[in-house]
């Protein structure tokens, strides 16, 4: 990158060495001024995973060969799953930056990622109805801009500020019927988040992203997604792999300019249209506003926001 990065970032690993390798290449060629380094611990029921747990840890020490600040969180035991491993690191990323990025072991970055969200941290950084960046793009969006702003946040590859992940809880006993309504006046979008805040409630769905989507809703914040996708995800192994996601290995695309939207406002084509058809299953016609839920939404589409 001809720009030199001033933005800190946090690296979320466990056990899976190769995407880990994958995974800070890219962040290696962005040469951020500080690394944060989260690994979780062993499960003591997992054989041979201690072992797996430090190969990937010796393995980042050994390959970080740029200037650069490294914070180290490599817990001894394991924190009991996504929900409170992942939080807890972006809590403690939080509570020593201002500001900055996030990568989880098997979300490889677009080189230009790096820029385009240390541009829109700095320009949104003091715009309080801004909560989310990310760089996974739901959808591949026909716009002459960069972005454009959703209710939705997806979490391959993303970042935000501390004073907006002040308002992260995992308790959502206070959240229901009331803000899903308020969310979206579809039907099909209801019984959808009505859905997964049952599971997650109910402990069916091991997630902190889910509370972090209902706590942006909660607020009545916006998302940033980009127009063409920054993030390949590349995960094949883990908690939430269903044996079969069309999201894995998509092509990114690099920034030669960032162009801003004019004006802050969601892009309702987008999020009602597209975004609707692809993830809830629904269809909106362009006369009949009618919903039709077409079936049982698979596990694979679940995993945009585990």
């Amino acid at each position: 990158m001809d720009k030199k990065m001033k933005t800190a970032v946090l690296f979320i690993t466990f056990n899976r060495l190769d995407y880990v390798q994958e995974t800070l290449e890219a962040i290696a060629k962005a040469k951020p001024p500080r690394l944060y380094l989260a690994s979780d611990g062993p499960r003591p029921t997992k054989d041979g995973e201690k072992e797996k747990v430090q190969a990937v840890r010796d393995y980042m020490l050994s390959h970080i060969d740029w200037p650069c600040e490294v914070h180290q969180r490599f817990l001894k035991t394991n924190s009991g799953g996504c929900k409170y491993g992942v939080s807890g690191a972006i809590t403690w990323f939080f509570e020593n930056e201002k500001q900055g990025i996030i990568l989880e072991d098997d979300c490889v970055p677009n080189p230009s990622f790096f820029d385009y969200c240390e541009t829109l941290l700095d320009k949104y950084k003091n715009d309080k109805r801004i909560w989310h960046i990310t760089g996974d793009a739901p959808v591949e969006a026909n716009i002459s801009t960069t972005y454009y702003f959703s209710k939705i946040q997806h979490c391959w590859g993303w970042a935000s500020w501390a004073d907006r992940w002040k308002y992260f809880s995992l308790d959502l006993s206070k959240y229901g019927e009331k803000e899903i309504q308020k969310f979206s006046r579809i039907p099909a979008v209801q019984r959808y988040w009505r859905l997964i805040l049952a599971d997650v409630k109910n402990g069916l769905i091991d997630s902190w992203a889910y509370p972090w989507t209902f706590n942006i809703i909660k607020h009545g914040a916006l998302c940033i997604n980009p127009a063409h996708n920054l993030i390949s995800n590349i995960g094949t192994e883990g908690v939430h792999y269903s044996g079969y996601d069309p999201e894995l290995f998509k092509k990114t695309y690099g920034i030669s300019k960032i162009k801003h939207p004019q004006k802050i406002k969601i892009d309702r084509k987008l999020l009602d249209k597209i975004w609707c058809k692809k993830f809830y299953f629904i269809e909106i016609p362009e006369v009949e506003f009618q919903v039709k839920l077409f079936g049982k939404i698979p596990f694979c589409h679940w995993r945009k926001l585990l």
